[in-house]
């Protein structure tokens, strides 16, 4: 059994991941969207329409429009459902205030807590739920705020933190796996690497690593090992832990199909069920496998690349189980639904 078992993860190591658009499953959307987000069991999917959110149910491969919530006076710029609890989310906003929203409250919306500590617009979150109630954002005001809970309740949010270093705006946020590193990228050519104190809820800047160009996009793909991509570049670039320094350092440049500038509203995403990297160079969405050579670092293979021809805005997510790329684009003004193929 063991022997049918590696041969089998062998064979599958070998597949291509390929996406392919369910034609008969799109909706309308004329008006700009600018975040899109699943929750974790595939039934519910937001879009940030302007200053609004659409909510729509997801069942048996169909999108169904269950409701419109206006509570940001701005155009909405995240989108995430907490990690593993989906009767809540969060948003974003050129507002400069995150909304904490409960599903169950949807039929009368009303809104759980306003968070409102930043002074301008929030271009990133990330949230992080394993063994502590996190969530961090960045955005124009220059700041990277830290929110944490009283006593594990997901009702009471507060600020506990604030790290600013400069005056330059944070494009981008990622946390590892274990939720003991973040790496941010910011508008001064700099990526900053954060660690939490031993015995404490602070965190601190271990790292600042100097670029050539600004990056939009930063994700780590293992506990030690992250990707950025910049402005105007088709490379994706690997920074690794070096154990010998404890610092990072820049281990390899992968240049991928792109045909022009990048934006800051399409974060880069891993799947951790399929190890895969969601992508957005130009105008294409970059598929990537995340492989792992001899001495055992991360190595990016590209499985596939959609490309939105004249399409001069567009935003993408995946889901949970790496089964649905959920896509936005300006020139079919559609929600855009990708199913996995060969059997995944």
């Amino acid at each position: 059994m063991q022997v049918q078992h590696e041969i089998k993860k062998k064979m599958d190591d070998k597949k291509k991941f390929v996406y392919e658009k369910m034609r008969d499953n799109q909706i309308n959307q004329s008006k700009l969207c600018y975040a899109l987000e699943i929750n974790y069991d595939n039934s519910m999917i937001l879009v940030g329409e302007e200053s609004a959110i659409k909510v729509y149910t997801f069942n048996s491969n169909k999108m169904k429009f269950l409701q419109l919530l206006q509570s940001h006076q701005y155009e909405v710029l995240t989108l995430n459902y907490f990690p593993n609890k989906s009767q809540f989310f969060l948003s974003g906003s050129v507002d400069s205030s995150l909304i904490i929203w409960a599903k169950n409250l949807l039929a009368k919306p009303k809104i759980i807590q306003k968070l409102k500590e930043h002074t301008s617009t929030i271009f990133c979150v990330i949230l992080y739920f394993n063994d502590k109630n996190l969530i961090v954002s960045g955005g124009d005001d220059s700041t990277i705020k830290f929110w944490t809970t009283k006593q594990l309740n997901l009702y009471q949010w507060f600020c506990f933190q604030t790290i600013r270093e400069d005056t330059y705006q944070v494009l981008g946020l990622s946390i590892n796996q274990e939720g003991s590193q973040i790496a941010s990228c910011h508008l001064n050519y700099q990526i900053f690497v954060m660690e939490q104190e031993k015995h404490s809820i602070f965190w601190l800047i271990k790292q600042k690593i100097d670029v050539d160009m600004y990056g939009y996009h930063i994700c780590f793909i293992n506990n030690n090992t992250f990707v950025t991509s910049s402005d105007r570049t088709c490379n994706l670039s690997t920074y690794c832990l070096d154990s010998t320094t404890s610092n990072y350092i820049l281990i390899d440049q992968k240049q991928l199909p792109s045909s022009d500038c990048n934006d800051i509203l399409f974060p880069t995403i891993l799947n951790y069920k399929k190890n895969l990297i969601l992508n957005k160079n130009g105008s294409n969405i970059n598929i990537l496998r995340v492989l792992k050579n001899q001495q055992q670092f991360a190595q990016l293979e590209l499985e596939q690349t959609i490309t939105f021809k004249g399409s001069e805005n567009f935003i993408g997510t995946i889901s949970n189980d790496g089964n649905y790329i959920i896509t936005w684009d300006d020139k079919s003004s559609k929600i855009q639904i990708w199913s996995l193929q060969n059997n995944y």
